[in-house]
């Protein structure tokens, strides 16, 4: 908190810095139950590291390996936070743990894809975050800003930088099951870095595929979205189905002109029934190519 009260005051407000206080941070990582043996761990806001302060110190020598990813733009925090690493990497190895961290003195939001490397592997091979923590920078953001702009490419439209810190941050724990073996058997051959969409189910029955998008992950499968699945799934041995998951049919009117034909649409008001968007055939798979 000395740390906060040495700020300026409008320096602080331009970025949105509001230092989370230590009660709140043990709350916050208290939610972290139980804690796995291997962590890799994304605060994209860091601050001053108290958030990670907070995780270590639920530590025990039960974790085998730990790494600290944290994003602060404010050079004179990065400098504080970079000394509080130091010491929570020192603590962790003190109890024999396998630690390390790394500060990233950058703008979280428009930090390049391959600098911000979300789903890339660790050290350790572990891939993108097993957890991400964080009190992100409160502070509206106007429509032809940069951080809008890159926001809007990545599928959000936001006037609140909080917001799109939410919607970045929850990427980087997006893959939870990757089975590349019975994916590789199907004929699809992708790795982390492709394209993939948020649920892939194999109607084995049909001998379908059925990619499903979150709308609030990517928006919906549009025409071009349709185009990149289609290429990513082009030597797939099953048909593909592509589907679009709205929360409701509300959810969907506000994208009905962007979703493309030959796509199904499942809402969840509505979980026993699909929409079609017509093509050639009535429901299932195209050819490909």
């Amino acid at each position: 908190m000395a740390v906060a009260a040495s700020l300026d005051p409008r320096r602080r407000a331009e970025l949105g810095q509001y230092m989370t206080p230590a009660p709140i941070c043990r709350f916050m990582a208290g939610l972290f139950r139980p804690l796995p043996k291997a962590m890799r761990i994304l605060d994209p806001g860091a601050g001053i590291g108290g958030l990670t302060v907070a995780i270590a110190e639920r530590l025990s020598a039960e974790q085998a390996h730990i790494d600290f990813v944290g994003y602060e733009v404010d050079a004179e925090i990065a400098t504080c936070l970079e000394r509080t690493l130091d010491g929570v990497v020192d603590h962790c190895r003190a109890m024999g743990i396998d630690a390390a961290h790394d500060v990233r003195q950058t703008d979280f939001i428009l930090a390049p894809p391959v600098q911000l490397d979300l789903l890339s592997s660790a050290s350790d091979g572990m891939a993108g975050f097993s957890h991400v923590i964080m009190n992100p920078p409160y502070r509206k953001i106007a429509s032809a800003s940069r951080h809008r702009a890159a926001l809007r490419q990545a599928g959000i439209e936001t006037s609140n930088l909080y917001a799109g810190f939410l919607y970045i941050g929850d990427t980087g724990s997006k893959v939870g099951h990757f089975a590349h073996e019975r994916l590789a058997a199907l004929g699809v051959t992708v790795d982390r870095h492709g394209k993939m969409p948020d649920v892939v189910l194999h109607d084995v029955a049909n001998d379908w595929l059925v990619l499903v998008e979150a709308v609030a992950s990517h928006g919906p499968v549009d025409a071009k979205h349709h185009a990149e699945l289609a290429s990513l799934m082009a030597k797939a041995r099953p048909g593909i189905v592509y589907v679009t998951a709205f929360p409701s049919r509300r959810d969907m009117t506000r994208h009905l002109s962007a979703i493309s034909w030959e796509t199904e649409v499942w809402c969840a008001d509505a979980p026993s029934h699909m929409i079609h968007f017509d093509g050639k055939r009535y429901l299932g798979p195209y050819a490909q190519g």
